[in-house]
């Protein structure tokens, strides 16, 4: 409006100046054919326009000028209410930008994001992500009002998943801003050479047996695993874990590592020991227990011969019933009884690689016999008694 104003009203002037220069024109008719009349009318017509397009063309600038002028100002976020008219709600960030410089694929870096209500209208947060995989923001309870001059203290992490420098922003919204406003942030994703969190622990077997060695191990992937015996690497043994064939006393004393490798380096795990053992031999009945044959009053011996890996164990049984305190190679029963007639009595023999239970044995009891009868005299024969 100013300018169209100043424009109207510099055209008003030249237009005067124009009508006053043709009545001057018209009052010298007389001598409208004159060459000289002609030219100085030319040259009036000729100035008029110029002072006219220099009036026109300041003017023209000073408005454009005016208008550049009100352009400028300070740069902050601020915010359209819903009748059009602008209010100055604004937030302000510290740091102004988040730098988490490097940090190992597997771990987790965390910094603290103030955000300030720096506008003096109240402002609610409703909103608050990240643009990147990898970060996070958290802390603080969303929605979140913010009285001119308050803060809030948030968390950014930074997890990254991949090598590599990653970049982006974290975006709060609110109703009250024209647009979310942004903090920018960078990490960079460093690779992590292996480092092993279980060693593998030795093993104890039996000859025969197989044993199995195994390791957890971190670091960027890939991994690659390669394990060695004596110092030696085994074929195929490429894995965490490996298993051995069946081992003899041979490799008793062996000794097993693993060495786990990426593009940042290797590790090589601590020495376990293999321990193989030869295997127990179960134990065999080379002499069976046998019958026992005795009187009522008197005590029977059972016994037993056995061969096998010791210690060898011995449990002797009664009617198949455990008899308590039998453990040895032998048993002598107590004094019997008739009633134990036909009683039969069984062995079990064990040791670490097995047991085994012999025949049975039965126990004949017999009635003792009775004592002689001491003989009979023959009685004196009676001699005849002669009478006087």
């Amino acid at each position: 409006m100013p300018f169209t104003r100043q424009i109207h009203w510099q055209s008003d002037v030249h237009n005067r100046d124009i009508r006053a220069l043709a009545e001057a024109s018209d009052r010298n008719h007389r001598f409208a054919h004159s060459p000289i009349l002609l030219h100085r009318r030319r040259s009036s017509y000729v100035r008029a326009l110029l002072v006219f397009a220099t009036t026109l063309f300041m003017a023209i600038v000073q408005c454009g000028c005016a208008g550049v002028t009100s352009a400028k100002g300070t740069s902050t976020t601020s915010a359209t209410s819903s009748t059009g008219s602008t209010t100055s709600s604004a937030l302000s960030a510290s740091p102004s930008a988040l730098n988490f410089g490097n940090v190992p694929l597997g771990s987790t870096s965390n910094q603290s994001l103030t955000i300030t209500n720096s506008g003096p209208d109240p402002v609610t947060i409703s909103q608050a992500s990240a643009s990147s995989t990898g970060l996070g923001i958290e802390g603080v309870a969303l929605p979140l009002n913010l009285s001119p001059g308050a803060s809030a203290t948030f968390t950014a992490t930074f997890a990254p998943s991949t090598t590599g420098d990653v970049s982006g922003s974290v975006s709060f919204v609110s109703q009250q801003l024209r647009q979310p406003f942004g903090v920018g942030w960078h990490g960079t994703g460093k690779p992590v050479a292996p480092f092993i969190n279980v060693q593998p622990v030795s093993q104890s077997i039996l000859s025969g047996q197989t044993a199995t060695f195994s390791v957890t191990a971190n670091g960027t992937s890939p991994l690659s695993y390669q394990w060695n015996k004596n110092g030696t690497p085994v074929g195929g043994a490429t894995s965490a874990s490996y298993t051995t064939p069946v081992e003899t006393t041979a490799d008793n004393g062996a000794s097993f590592t693993a060495v786990i490798t990426n593009s940042e380096g290797s590790m090589t795990s601590s020495v376990a020991t293999l321990s193989v053992t030869a295997a127990p031999v179960p134990p065999s009945i080379t002499t069976q227990p046998s019958n026992q044959t005795t009187f009522a009053g008197q005590t029977a011996t059972f016994s037993v011969v056995a061969n096998g890996t010791a210690p060898l164990s011995y449990q002797w049984k009664k009617n198949g019933v455990t008899i308590s305190g039998a453990v040895s190679s032998s048993y002598t029963t107590p004094v019997e009884t008739t009633s134990d007639n036909g009683a039969q009595f069984t062995v079990v023999i064990s040791n670490s690689g097995g047991n085994v239970i012999s025949n049975a044995a039965t126990l004949t009891l017999l009635r003792r016999p009775s004592p002689p009868s001491p003989p009979v005299r023959p009685s004196s024969p009676v001699r005849p008694q002669l009478f006087r």
